[in-house]
């Protein structure tokens, strides 16, 4: 993982995922993860119904990963 992705995977943790779970009654969690080719995905987890949803971030900034994820939920 590369510095701008653990800054990434930083950000989701402490700072997006609480802004997603005080908006998004059925949050149970959010995580970013880079798969085997370097694709980013911002990975949320709803409990009712148990389901998840990848949004691809990709080479965004932490501003543009925040309203990616936004326009998604």
């Amino acid at each position: 993982m590369t510095e701008e992705q653990r800054k990434k995977d930083f950000f989701v943790e402490t700072k997006l995922y609480p802004l997603l779970d005080a908006i998004e009654d059925h949050l149970i969690y959010a995580e970013y993860e880079v798969d085997k080719h370097g694709e980013e995905f911002v990975v949320l987890t709803y409990g009712n119904p148990l389901s998840g949803r990848r949004i691809r971030v990709t080479g965004d900034s932490l501003k543009a990963l925040t309203i990616d994820v936004l326009k998604h939920i």
